[in-house]
């Protein structure tokens, strides 16, 4: 179970409702990369791109950030994993009710998303290298952001059917354009991490983890039509803002964050609230320790 499916369970959802903090439903602000394809499973893969891009630039920007491995390379995990199950533990899973499906020949499916994973790395380790990329460079890194954003599929939903989809090119120039409107100066923070996650907190809800923390704001990025914040937004949010907390309780070094915020790629437009004022409501520490329990009893 993911995250999002978590903080929207009736009874997590009702404690979290309790300790969310004040936001406009309708941030008002005008949208200035529209979405250019029509397919809604492309435009998914190109929020997640925006995601990978997003981080890879960062880090280039800054020059050192702490990070952790890609979710495609969880995925190609995953892939290994599914073409060492041998046919009967297979039927043991979906007898189970786990939504388990054991592939035959996957051997050169794999080496494809090895070839794939390797390829992004290299281009990342040059990338954040360059001074100054230009037009043609960043249209490269979309096309691995692309890439690696089709591979994310095998790890939230176990699926590698059409991994190797291949964008269109005005796929990849919106995830350029998105790119070059980020105003930077708001996320390029001395200590950054990239793709954190929360130790057994994070492993207890489907190895959930955050988009970004820069400085001491945890940063999810959101790659909507419209900048609308829904309700369930501000739960996952403040949700990876609690299990964030609970792991640095337990030593894992996090900063301490004052910030939250939600990221509209397609506006140019970050929103933020203030971790201390919903730490100061009545409430919260009675919920924040019901909800770290809850999510330990949800378990691994």
């Amino acid at each position: 179970m993911s995250l999002l499916d978590f903080v929207n369970l009736p009874d997590v959802k009702q404690e979290l409702n309790r300790i969310l903090p004040d936001y406009q439903r309708n941030q008002r602000v005008v949208r200035i990369v529209e979405p250019r394809n029509d397919d809604g499973g492309i435009r998914r893969t190109i929020g997640t791109a925006f995601d990978y891009a997003f981080r890879i630039e960062l880090e280039r920007r800054i020059g050192r950030v702490q990070q952790k491995s890609w979710v495609a390379e969880a995925g190609l995990a995953n892939l290994k994993r599914r073409a060492r199950v041998s046919p009967t533990l297979a039927r043991i899973l979906r007898a189970a009710g786990l939504p388990y499906r054991r592939t035959r020949r996957l051997g050169p499916t794999i080496r494809k998303v090895e070839a794939a994973i390797r390829d992004a790395r290299a281009f990342t380790k040059r990338y954040v290298r360059n001074p100054s990329p230009r037009s043609p460079t960043k249209l490269k890194l979309a096309a691995h952001a692309f890439r690696l954003a089709r591979l994310d599929a095998i790890y939230r939903a176990g699926r590698h059917d059409k991994l190797f989809v291949k964008p269109k090119a005005s796929d990849l120039e919106e995830i350029v354009t998105m790119l070059d409107a980020v105003p930077w100066a708001s996320f390029k923070k001395r200590r950054t991490c990239l793709n954190p996650t929360f130790g057994e907190f994070s492993q207890a809800v489907g190895g959930a983890d955050a988009d970004v923390i820069t400085g001491d704001m945890l940063l999810d990025i959101k790659v909507k039509q419209d900048a609308i914040i829904d309700k369930a937004d501000i739960r996952q949010v403040v949700g990876y803002l609690l299990l964030a907390r609970a792991a640095r309780r337990s030593g894992a070094k996090l900063p301490e964050l004052k910030t939250i915020g939600i990221y509209f790629a397609r506006h140019s437009h970050l929103w933020t609230a203030s971790v201390a004022e919903m730490v100061a409501k009545s409430e919260f520490a009675e919920v924040e320790a019901w909800f770290i329990e809850r999510v330990m009893v949800n378990g691994p």
